[in-house]
């Protein structure tokens, strides 16, 4: 139980159709009892629909009033993307107790934070799968914690209240997020205040970035700041901060540029984003860099290549090359892949057809299987070669034909313009079909032609010396039955002529089993008196 000291506890088991510490679904959901799962209703969650499940506002308090048997509260809190490195989450969180806490009970409730994904699903939050933690020791107590914009990461964040005091203590607490300035030197302590947009608000008398300067040290300047020294000013509009420079010349800030230009790390779209190389803007990139090359389709269609992703020297944003790499394209769609006249490639229809030689391409069904078209290709006249194509060959595939399966009794050619490749489904094979019968350009060769025919298992009978050796061995198996009876009945008899009375107890196998052995003593004891004389 989290304590220090020896304690007494009483057990309290409670007999329901589904989880609850009072009542089934604690009174905040449906039970199903024939699987003992509790339906939630909205605002409740856990198995036992005891957590309470809802959302955070910035600037808006969210308190529940003690209760007990409950375990993890969370919430989700959005509305993050405009955060810079000048402006920082803030959670206010404390928490109340029913009744005075044993100073013996070590176990106190903790605030729990992770980043999560727009729209996804509230996660189930524990001290150890928690990304942040924040440990509450003391009842009505106020504390903080504090995440800058690179912890927030997308923006998304799922908060949970953690209680291991379910029971028997009734615990509350308020949950209050806001968004906090970060402002340089914090604003000199007494001499400003910080605001939300990280930037101070000075005193009278007190300037500059960090109310540092005592205007009274310098006359009637109302506005100045130390050499060197910057300001940040908060651009939303384009996602960044700019830090104006301290212009030495009138004493002022320089709201007309940036010396430094921070970025933040989500873009408008929710996408990472980066300084413009050094240029006051932001901009994502499209690819990264370090990636390799990526594969992607042409827009018409006729072709796959590998684009490089480029950076220009200027900082923009990285994007892929309109250009494919040397000796990546692969031609789509039967297409021959050919040279231009610059030398670059192309795609092109050959000159009777375009495809790949050896490829298959459904031609017609049959009874058990189908027939495929093969793609040939044969070399092209002298008159005929198509100055850009790498080879001068013109390829097609044939036809085989549904008319010219049938006048053969189903079965498709092997050689001419209407030959194909038979494939047959399961239980079926390939009749007729003639090895090396299509020959390709570059001397491979290729079995075309037949049907489909069912596979047919033959009924396997018995041979004449099959019943002959079965005849026998019956007639043998008959003999032993009845010699070995017979034997086995005299054996018997004679075993109950030995035993005499004693035959029906087991001390009668002993006493057999002791004469016999005394009879065998005797007979070579015998044997050996013989031989002394």
């Amino acid at each position: 139980v989290w304590g220090t000291q020896n304690v007494a506890y009483s057990l309290r088991v409670r007999r329901g159709a589904c989880p609850g510490a009072r009542e089934d679904c604690s009174g905040r959901g449906t039970c199903d009892a024939t699987v003992g799962l509790c339906t939630c209703q909205a605002g409740a969650t856990g198995a036992d629909c005891a957590n309470e499940a809802g959302e955070l506002v910035l600037g808006t308090a969210v308190t529940q009033p003690p209760r007990e048997a409950y375990t993890a509260d969370i919430y989700s809190l959005s509305g993050l993307t405009d955060m810079s490195l000048t402006v920082a989450l803030q959670l206010n969180v404390s928490f109340t107790s029913m009744r005075p806490l044993p100073t013996w009970v070590s176990a106190r409730p903790s605030l729990l934070v992770s980043p999560m994904a727009e729209g996804a699903a509230l996660p189930d939050l524990t001290p150890d799968s928690a990304a942040y933690k924040l440990f509450l020791p003391e009842v009505n107590a106020t504390y903080q914690l504090v995440l800058d914009f690179a912890q927030v990461g997308s923006g998304y964040l799922a908060v949970a209240l953690w209680n291991p005091l379910s029971a028997p203590y009734h615990l509350g607490y308020t949950i209050t997020p806001s968004l906090v300035g970060r402002c340089l030197d914090d604003c000199s302590g007494p001499h400003g205040t910080c605001g939300s947009n990280g930037r101070c608000t000075c005193l009278p008398n007190w300037a500059g970035a960090s109310c540092s300067v005592d205007l009274a040290s310098l006359g009637n300047a109302t506005e100045v700041c130390v050499p060197g020294s910057r300001l940040p000013m908060r651009k939303d509009e384009l996602h960044a901060t700019c830090w104006e420079p301290c212009n030495a010349d009138t004493g002022s800030f320089d709201p007309s540029s940036c010396a430094d230009w921070t970025c933040d790390a989500l873009g408008p779209e929710g996408k990472p984003q980066r300084r413009a190389g050094a240029a006051s803007a932001c901009v994502t990139d499209l690819c990264w860099p370090g990636g390799g090359a990526v594969t992607l389709p042409d827009e018409s269609g006729s072709f796959v290549c590998d684009r490089a992703c480029v950076c220009p020297e200027d900082g923009s944003a990285c994007a892929l090359d309109a250009g494919c790499t040397a000796n990546s394209t692969r031609c789509l769609n039967g297409l021959i892949l050919a040279k231009g006249a610059d030398g670059s490639e192309q795609c092109v229809q050959g000159q009777s057809g375009a495809c790949e030689e050896g490829s298959l391409r459904l031609a017609i069904p049959l009874l058990g299987g189908a027939a495929y078209a093969v793609c040939v290709c044969q070399p092209l006249p002298t008159n005929q070669v198509v100055s850009e194509v790498k080879e001068g060959t013109s390829c097609e595939y044939t036809s085989p034909s549904a008319a010219e399966a049938a006048a053969e009794g189903g079965a498709v050619p092997a050689t001419g313009g209407g030959a194909g490749l038979v494939v047959c489904l399961a239980g079926y094979q390939v009749e007729g079909a003639h090895e090396d019968a299509l020959v390709l350009s570059d001397g491979r060769t290729l079995t075309s032609g037949g049907k489909c025919q069912v596979i047919v298992i033959p009924k396997r009978g018995t041979s004449a010396g099959g019943v002959a050796f079965w005849c026998f061995f019956s007639i043998l198996l008959a003999a032993v039955t009845v010699v070995g009876g017979r034997h086995g009945l005299e054996w018997y008899e004679a075993r109950r002529w030995d035993l005499g009375e004693e035959s029906s107890g087991w001390t009668g196998y002993v006493r057999l089993g002791v004469d016999r052995l005394l009879q065998r003593r005797q007979v070579a004891s015998s044997d050996s008196n013989n031989e002394r004389w």
